[in-house]
C-alpha cells in the first residue's frame, strides 16, 4: 500500500460483532465485542509503529511510478530501471518511486524474509524510522522482513 503512495490505512475488522458467525468474532478483530484487546490489536500496534514514520514521510511527496520485480503475471508493470535505480533482485517485490527521489521496496512474500539487491548510480541511503532521517546504507543489499519493506533514496545527501 505504501509503495503505491497511500498515506492512511483502515482496518476492516476493528471491532467484533456478536451477531456474526463464530469465525468472524474475536480472533479476527482488533477488539472483542466486549471491548477487550485481541491479539490482532497488538499485531497492528507493532506494524503501525514501524509504518507510521514512513507513511508520514511519503505523505509529503507524490507517487510517480510503481513496478513489480520477480515472477509476475503479464498484466503488471515490470521493473527495468527507473531514475538512479538500475536493478533490483533477490525476490518478489512491489517498488514505488516518489517525486522527492525516495523509493520503497516491499517484500511480497509474507512468510519469508528476502535479501534484496539494489543496483544504483548513486550510493543508497536507508530511512531510519526512529530519527525520521535517511542515513548512508552500508551496502546495496537489504534484508527485508516477511511482508515488510525498506524505504530508500539515492543522491540526496
Amino acid at each position: 500500500t505504501l509503495a503505491y503512495g497511500c498515506t492512511a490505512l483502515s482496518y476492516f475488522r476493528y471491532w467484533a460483532s456478536e451477531k456474526r458467525p463464530p469465525f468472524w468474532r474475536d480472533q479476527n478483530s482488533l477488539l472483542s465485542g466486549d471491548g477487550i484487546r485481541c491479539q490482532h490489536y497488538y499485531d497492528v500496534k507493532r506494524l503501525n509503529a514501524g509504518l507510521r514514520p514512513i507513511g508520514e514521510r511519503i505523505a509529503q511527496t507524490v507517487s510517480e511510478a510503481v513496478f513489480h520485480v520477480g515472477e509476475e503475471p503479464d498484466h503488471v508493470r515490470r521493473f527495468a530501471g527507473y531514475g538512479p535505480v538500475t536493478g533490483i533482485g533477490g525476490g518478489r517485490y512491489t517498488v514505488g518511486f516518489f517525486r522527492d527521489g525516495s523509493f520503497l521496496i516491499a517484500n511480497k512474500d509474507y512468510l519469508n524474509p528476502s535479501e534484496c539487491r539494489v543496483e544504483t548510480e548513486d550510493a543508497p541511503e536507508l530511512f531510519d524510522g526512529s530519527t525520521g532521517e535517511f542515513k548512508p546504507a552500508s551496502s546495496g543489499t537489504f534484508l527485508i522482513p516477511a511482508g515488510g519493506c525498506v524505504y530508500l533514496r539515492c543522491g540526496r545527501g
